[in-house]
């Protein structure tokens, strides 16, 4: 009977041992998924923030085209569209990225698989 017993607890330790396994294993993937979500939220945010950046120098840079319209300074009028331009590429570029990297989160009621 003890060899039985004996036995059975082995099997226990064996069994808790693997499982303490799988359960640490399962801890280890939710961080490193929850660090990569952190990485691109900061990431995310700071496209935005060149993106707002972009379009008030955008902004700016219209109302002086305009100030030089009036002044028929047409040398500065094309210095200011040629900047104006270039932003607009830029803000594309960034949209483009922040697009790309901006993923919609699949709903799971399923917890973490081992």
């Amino acid at each position: 009977m003890s060899d039985v017993t004996s036995l059975l607890q082995r099997n226990l330790k064996s069994t808790t041992i693997k499982d303490h396994g799988n359960k640490m294993v399962s801890a280890a993937k939710m961080k490193c998924m929850q660090r990569e979500k952190d990485r691109n939220y900061a990431m995310h945010a700071e496209i935005r923030a060149s993106l707002r950046s972009l379009n008030a120098e955008k902004r700016q840079m219209t109302i002086q085209m305009q100030v030089e319209k009036v002044k028929k300074n047409k040398l500065m009028e094309q210095v200011y569209s040629d900047a104006i331009k270039e932003i607009e590429q830029k803000v594309a570029e960034e949209e483009a990225l922040l697009n790309q990297t901006v993923t919609t989160p699949q709903k799971s009621n399923h917890s973490p698989s081992a």
